[in-house]
């Protein structure tokens, strides 16, 4: 018989209740200390990979950079909090929801302008999602289904 099994079932000798007992205080303490009502949002540049195939890697991350050099500052201006630059794309995290769109909005007239005088396949366009919810956050990380499905649409 095993160390700390019970003899007739092969059961732990532990009540299931002292347990259950000390989730419910870590899920408390995880609530309390990690858990944020935020409005997560992602850009997506679209049509980075088959900019890369056509002009180069040294010409896409150029043009990455000239979205980053747009996006980034958009985003700050509007209290978003820059939580992830993932290649082509970034995931920021704001207080509110209309914060997230009003900085998406600026994002979109930003990318315009500069659209308007490049060249056609060297023109800039996004696909931003925003969810927002209760957040799980740390240390400028997010986590949890708002993010999931933000990274979605």
């Amino acid at each position: 018989m095993g160390e700390g099994e019970d003899k007739g079932l092969g059961q732990p000798s532990e009540k299931m209740e002292q347990f259950l007992r000390e989730r419910e205080r870590l899920d408390k303490v995880l609530q309390e200390k990690f858990r944020r009502k935020r409005a997560i949002l992602f850009s997506d540049v679209s049509g980075y990979t088959r900019y890369m195939e056509t002009f180069g890697d040294i010409a896409g991350r150029t043009w990455i950079q000239k979205h980053h050099d747009i996006v980034l500052p958009i985003i700050r201006s509007h209290e978003g909090e820059i939580l992830d630059v993932m290649g082509d794309g970034v995931m920021a995290s704001f207080l509110t929801s209309l914060s997230a769109v009003k900085a998406s909005i600026a994002m979109q007239r930003a990318l315009n302008e500069i659209n308007a005088g490049a060249e056609k396949p060297h023109r800039l366009h996004v696909k931003i999602g925003i969810n927002a919810g209760d957040v799980l956050v740390q240390k400028g990380h997010a986590a949890g289904d708002v993010v999931n499905t933000a990274a979605r649409i």
